[in-house]
């Protein structure tokens, strides 16, 4: 028998690393059949009836314009991966962008309370959620509002990790989008007055939801509304971002680009009901699974896009540092967000680092963005 040894086996993993860059580099320079002044409207025909695998190929790149953002390069990641949310579409091509959009977070802190009926001024008390108990976590909290809280409005306890509950203050705000302080003021220990039901989870709070559906950064990618009119909140206790002076991310694209993108279903663990929940996007963020080779949480899509398996510099799907996930800003290698909770944490969401492995980050983190969409 006729065994390598080290140094055999050295020259034959690297041999086989050659011939799958040579043929990454082979798809990557595929020459389409579609002559240069093909429309994008054409190439949406071409997906909707099935065609587009025999034109293109994943790894293919493409680059639009963007009011905002100047050039953005997509890459092809997908056909036919994505399910288009109109009824009567079954075909789909899924881009992501290779180019980086500026760090922004993934959630804007949210509130504690939101008045759904007016709060007249009183005393009123609620509990707080059991997080942090060997601070406080858990108590129950009274406090006295000295002016009315309009239906609508909202309130929002200040609790800052490694202090004691009772040692924190609140605030009133007369809306979910209103940065106009009605008031504040401290605690105490116990019940007294009426209660306030249902209160958001203290980590939320602090840093905001890792649920993708109420994102706020879901509702900038999503909107095309100019500066000033993007946020629309989704949750009760949602709260205007710091981007909100800034156009919504379909605002600046390219007119002729945005009308061949389609809604898909986006499937994602929502880690307060700890079930799946689905949404319908024309842009979104990749998950776990679609990154990393379908491995992570079972909920929401697990399934991998082709891309992270043709290019990968691994041999087998794992979370470690690798080539085909890693993306730069400004000429630099930089972290990016995908949209899968970790779970259990609330507010803490994953994404990928430098190196192009997995890493977590609470949702205020300012981290890049790697968009997908759609042509369907």
């Amino acid at each position: 028998m006729n065994y390598l040894g080290e140094a055999g086996l050295a020259r034959l993993i690297e041999s086989i690393r050659g011939e799958q860059k040579r043929m990454q580099d082979r798809l990557r320079s595929i020459e389409t059949r579609i002559p240069a002044s093909a429309t994008w409207e054409g190439i949406r025909n071409l997906v909707r009836q099935g065609r587009a695998s025999q034109y293109y190929a994943v790894g293919n790149r493409f680059v639009t314009a963007h009011d905002d953002y100047g050039a953005i390069e997509w890459e092809v990641v997908g056909l036919d991966v994505d399910t288009p949310a109109e009824e009567g579409l079954e075909h789909s091509m899924t881009l992501q962008a290779r180019t980086l959009l500026p760090p922004m977070i993934f959630s804007e802190p949210q509130a504690t309370y939101y008045a759904k009926e007016r709060l007249t001024a009183g005393n009123y008390w609620f509990s707080l959620t059991s997080v942090d108990p060997q601070w406080g976590g858990g108590a129950n909290l009274s406090l006295t509002l000295t002016r009315d809280l309009p239906a609508g409005g909202v309130l929002i306890f200040r609790w800052e990790e490694g202090t004691w509950s009772y040692d924190g203050t609140f605030e009133t705000y007369a809306s979910r989008k209103s940065r106009i302080l009605l008031e504040t003021g401290t605690v105490t220990s116990g019940a007294v007055g009426a209660q306030l039901s249902p209160v958001n989870d203290a980590r939320r709070v602090r840093h905001g939801t890792n649920c993708w559906r109420d994102s706020t950064l879901r509702c900038y990618l999503n909107s095309d509304a100019a500066a000033g009119a993007v946020f629309s909140p989704v949750s009760p206790f949602d709260r205007t971002p710091d981007w909100d002076g800034t156009n919504g991310f379909l605002y600046g694209l390219e007119p002729e680009f945005r009308a061949v993108l389609g809604k898909v279903a986006v499937s994602e663990f929502d880690d307060e009901t700890a079930s799946t929940v689905t949404t319908e996007d024309l842009i979104f963020l990749p998950s776990f699974g679609q990154v990393y080779g379908g491995i992570g949480p079972a909920e929401g899509d697990s399934t991998p896009y082709p891309y992270y398996k043709f290019f990968t510099s691994t041999q087998r799907a794992g979370t470690d540092a690798d080539e085909s996930r890693i993306r730069t800003y400004n000429d630099t290698a930089a972290s990016w967000w995908i949209r899968t909770p970790e779970g259990g944490c609330m507010s803490t969401t994953y994404y990928v680092n430098e190196n192009g492995a997995l890493s977590t980050a609470q949702a205020d983190t300012k981290l890049c963005i790697s968009p997908v969409c759609c042509i369907v």
